[in-house]
């Protein structure tokens, strides 16, 4: 199953984007695809208290300016849009998504809600809870996504992210495959002709190569919670407290 899998995510990732570009997918993402932004929802109740804006600008420094989504530089709204709601003065959607959220049981203020989209139109829950509980809840970075973004960033075509499983046999096992294969898969890959010419230019100095690497996350490893379920299980949006 292992060698399908690989053999189906190497086709897509070097195949040309249109007959017109010979620039591999993978290359293609990194440079012309832009992230889908997400929506993060805060409700509360009269105002937040010193702390709780304190907790606020702690887990979104990048995103929070007087806790208004700044507006100065649109790159720090690429990740995710920040709306503020007393529930005291919701109408409309708001209005709506909040009945929602209290559906089965009274959710506590301040909340916290993450939304994402596929598509122009489906939506899922990212995440949601106390805004206590975002700081460490580590939505938007860890260590493995720095080290993934660093990688590609180098160069690197693909990586493989491992998450190391309870049976230590079966962990072991798959490790072992991707150590042996992803060297010889390398080999194997040949980038298409023309790349540079019109319609098919590169935008950026990172090196264009063959070149696999797999990075090992542990299932416990608390910093990486969010990106495992995220991997592992997209949800319709059923926001339920």
């Amino acid at each position: 199953m292992l060698k399908n899998l690989l053999g189906l995510v190497l086709f897509f990732a070097f195949s040309a984007v249109a007959s017109a570009c010979n620039i591999p997918v993978f290359r293609y993402a990194l440079e012309r695809w832009r992230p889908d932004p997400c929506e993060i929802s805060i409700f509360y109740s009269g105002s937040l208290s010193p702390s709780e804006k304190d907790s606020l600008r702690k887990s979104l420094p990048d995103r929070v300016d007087g806790f208004r989504p700044s507006v100065s530089d649109p790159s720090r709204d690429s990740l995710g849009r920040l709306t503020l709601h007393d529930i005291h003065g919701l109408d409309g959607e708001q209005r709506a998504l909040w009945d929602q959220l209290n559906q089965h049981e009274t959710v506590s203020v301040p909340h916290v809600l993450v939304r994402g989209s596929v598509g122009p139109s489906k939506e899922f829950v990212l995440w949601q809870g106390p805004l206590s509980g975002l700081q460490n809840a580590h939505l938007f970075s860890s260590p493995s996504r720095a080290e993934i973004s660093r990688r590609l960033l180098a160069g690197h075509s693909i990586v493989w992210l491992m998450v190391t499983g309870k049976d230590d046999g079966k962990t072991a096992a798959v490790r072992s495959k991707l150590k042996a294969q992803l060297p010889k898969l390398q080999t194997q890959i040949q980038l298409p002709e023309g790349i540079g010419l019109p319609g098919s230019e590169l935008f950026s100095d990172v090196p264009l190569l063959v070149k696999f690497s797999h990075l090992e996350i542990d299932y416990r490893d608390a910093k990486e919670s969010f990106l495992i379920e995220l991997c592992s299980d997209m949800r319709p949006l059923e926001v339920s407290s």
